[in-house]
């Protein structure tokens, strides 16, 4: 979903640290934030809180994509170390890897 496609009423998720997500309504919005519960405002255009850059936030289907990245990452990164010269070059022609 999309920042346009929000509305008032609607659900935000901020990540915290361990795995653990912070679940915020949507209150209010002016033309360049969306406001949450407790005067949070978040960036439309970034989805970031603002004034402090570093916590994205995430939409419910975001929050799906990302716990999946997540806990897909040492999984792959296990199966990438056992992997021989092969798939290795495979994977590195996805990801656009060209060794120096």
């Amino acid at each position: 979903m999309a920042s346009e496609q929000l509305k008032v009423g609607d659900t935000l998720y901020i990540y915290k640290f361990g795995r653990q997500w912070d679940s915020h309504l949507i209150t209010g919005e002016n033309k360049a934030s969306w406001i949450l519960i407790g005067g949070l405002k978040v960036d439309k255009a970034t989805m970031r809180l603002r004034g402090n850059p570093a916590p994205q936030v995430f939409t419910a289907e975001q929050k799906q994509e990302e716990e999946w990245r997540m806990g897909s990452i040492p999984g792959i990164i296990r199966l990438v170390e056992r992997a021989d010269t092969a798939t290795l070059r495979q994977i590195a022609a996805l990801l656009g890897y060209e060794r120096e």
